[in-house]
């Protein structure tokens, strides 16, 4: 069975990849998996005696976005489940796409220009690659504005 993981934060740049994720897991019977990546890198540049406590409610901010999506596709007749992965979201995407096996990765293309946790155009379409090369797994990048283009290029 095919497994298709989506990468998302749950906001409304994520809706076109979580709306495809959830047609293909339809269309083709998958096993579809929703990610969430709790990225606490920016907490080493605060001062914040509490960082502990931001990084779990960040975590169950996830957990509860994830239990959303998983809700949203069962709405829709597709059975999914979630991972949430802790580092950066390069690593933890990387990580949990090698250890799970997955045979496609949809990940949203950003609407907006790179910020410190938010990959550009560029970066992703090169990160992609890498994950298609290094892992074999197929990628699909999804936009406000290109649906199903993958790294090397449109399906």
């Amino acid at each position: 069975m095919e497994h298709i993981v989506c990468a998302a934060r749950g906001g409304p740049g994520s809706r076109p990849a979580i709306e495809l994720s959830i047609s293909l897991a339809q269309e083709n019977d998958a096993r579809l998996t929703f990610l969430y990546i709790v990225d606490c890198d920016f907490l080493g540049h605060a001062i914040l005696a509490s960082s502990s406590i931001i990084h779990q409610q960040l975590r169950e901010m996830g957990e509860f976005i994830m239990l959303k999506l998983q809700a949203e596709a069962a709405s829709l007749g597709v059975e999914a489940d979630f991972a949430i992965e802790e580092g950066t979201v390069r690593e933890g995407i990387r990580h949990f796409v090698n250890e799970s096996g997955a045979d496609t990765v949809v990940v949203g293309r950003p609407a907006r220009e790179k910020t410190a946790d938010v990959f550009d155009s560029d970066s992703l379409v090169q990160f992609s690659a890498l994950l298609e090369a290094e892992i074999g797994v197929r990628v699909i990048l999804v936009g406000p504005d290109d649906i199903h283009l993958s790294a090397t290029g449109p399906d």
